[in-house]
């Protein structure tokens, strides 16, 4: 289950959960802490084909998987650590992130929202 289910996303206020969208403009805190619905088992999980641009303080879970898709050339890892657009996510660690280039948005949002 994903707190925010969208073809574009924007977060403009502290978000308690996780992400799902196509392409991801801005936004800053966001991540789902403590006990939540939002969970998937029992790690936070997002699913964001393109960031644009993201706050240092995204992805605030303690156990997460984040998955960025093709159009995320921007996404980096430098060790441990991870860089939009050369900003350091704070936390969000290396072995957390997924880039898979060949990703397509996995749900046909179209027919969804």
């Amino acid at each position: 289950m994903f707190h925010i289910f969208s073809k574009e996303t924007n977060i403009s206020a502290d978000t308690n959960g996780n992400v799902a969208t196509k392409t991801y403009h801005s936004g800053n805190e966001f991540g789902t802490r403590k006990k939540s619905h939002n969970l998937t088992a029992t790690k936070d999980v997002n699913y964001i084909e393109k960031i644009e641009d993201i706050g240092a303080n995204a992805f605030r879970a303690q156990d997460q998987t984040v998955v960025v898709g093709k159009d995320s050339d921007n996404v980096q890892k430098q060790g441990n650590q991870v860089f939009v657009n050369g900003k350091r996510l704070d936390h969000l660690h290396a072995k957390d992130l997924r880039c898979v280039k060949k990703m397509r948005f996995i749900w046909d949002i179209n027919t969804l929202i």
